[in-house]
């Protein structure tokens, strides 16, 4: 049986140390956009109230899952409330470079940035990215409902681009509101999937990926069906080109073909649908292996990929680049 060794890049861990500072900060409601978003804890606080420890359960998580690397962050960070959030990301930054020195054959780390205050962000990616040596970044697909197309976001992409940074695009909980998404737990199932589509689609738009081509765009869960529906996005760029709102200088598909998609989905037995899918139309150099841990076992985690690994549709060289040599490469990693 070959060896395949194993990245898993889309792994959440919630430093300890977070727990004590909102303790202190006497936070028990920060806000946002419905009821699964309303602490900056953590998507799901139950679940995370759960780990009594994070290190020691991830660390058993790696063991018994099959991987051997995990790409840590934090996608509760871009939920902070602008009045703390300079605070809380500097704390999870300076948590992930600890985890990192205690184990650097297990972790690497993606940094959280406080993105309502652009200049603040600034100068923490500078700190993140010399003094604490993170991969990249994962930032929040709206930030606190506002989309990352927005021309306030364009300083940070510069310095994304100058750097050729990588960053992972998390999904948040989508900034219209819950309409339609308040019964059957809607707003995790598929409102965070909207708000994925959602933001690719503006990005495109906009013109973000020609204005800022070195960034490497991560987006979470396969796109969130953007593979699917970049058909049906197309028609406004090719269909009615004298449209001034639309920057996009390509169509659709040609952008969706450059950006990275990982993994992290439920059920492995529709994912292989939706994995095809993906991987048909970006190829093999595109896809990277990610669980979502914790909120899917390792179980579940081992079974993703071992359905990867058994693919008849899959070539060999694809199985090793989905499964951790992609994230190598885009992360820079020995």
């Amino acid at each position: 049986m070959p060896d395949y060794r194993t990245i898993d890049f889309h792994n959440h861990v919630k430093p300890k140390a977070l727990d004590e500072m909102e303790k202190q900060l006497s936070t028990t409601s920060w806000g946002g956009q419905g009821t699964r978003n309303s602490t900056a804890t953590s998507l799901t606080p139950s679940l995370y109230s759960t780990i009594q420890d994070p290190v020691k359960d991830s660390l058993r998580n790696i063991e018994e899952s099959g991987t051997d690397f995990v790409v840590v962050s934090l996608p509760s960070a871009g939920a902070f409330p602008p009045n703390v959030a300079v605070r809380l990301t500097k704390l999870v930054n300076d948590e992930f470079r600890k985890l990192i020195q205690a184990y650097p054959d297990r972790y690497v780390g993606l940094g959280s940035l406080p993105m309502d205050d652009i200049k603040a962000s600034v100068v923490e990616l500078d700190r993140m990215m010399k003094d604490l040596e993170l991969s990249g970044v994962m930032i929040r697909a709206n930030i606190h409902g506002v989309p990352l197309d927005d021309e306030k976001f364009r300083p940070l992409y510069e310095k994304f681009n100058d750097m050729e940074l990588t960053v992972f695009i998390h999904p948040g909980y989508p900034p219209w509101g819950q309409a339609g998404l308040e019964q059957y737990n809607l707003g995790a199932l598929l409102g965070y999937e909207f708000d994925t589509v959602l933001c690719a689609t503006r990005m495109i738009f906009a013109g973000i990926l020609d204005d800022y081509p070195k960034i490497k765009f991560v987006w979470a869960h396969l796109g969130a069906g953007l593979p699917f529906l970049v058909h049906r996005i197309t028609a406004p760029v090719v269909e009615h080109p004298e449209r001034n709102d639309i920057k996009a200088k390509k169509k659709p598909i040609e952008y969706v073909r450059k950006m990275y998609f990982d993994t992290a989905t439920s059920d492995v037995e529709s994912t292989k649908y939706a994995l095809q899918c993906t991987y048909d139309m970006v190829g093999e150099e595109n896809v990277l292996f990610g669980t979502d841990y914790p909120w899917h076992s390792s179980e579940s985690i081992k079974e993703l990929r071992g359905s990867i690994i058994k693919s008849d549709s899959l070539p060999e060289s694809a199985k090793r680049k989905i499964l951790g040599d992609n994230t190598r490469r885009i992360l820079n990693l020995n």
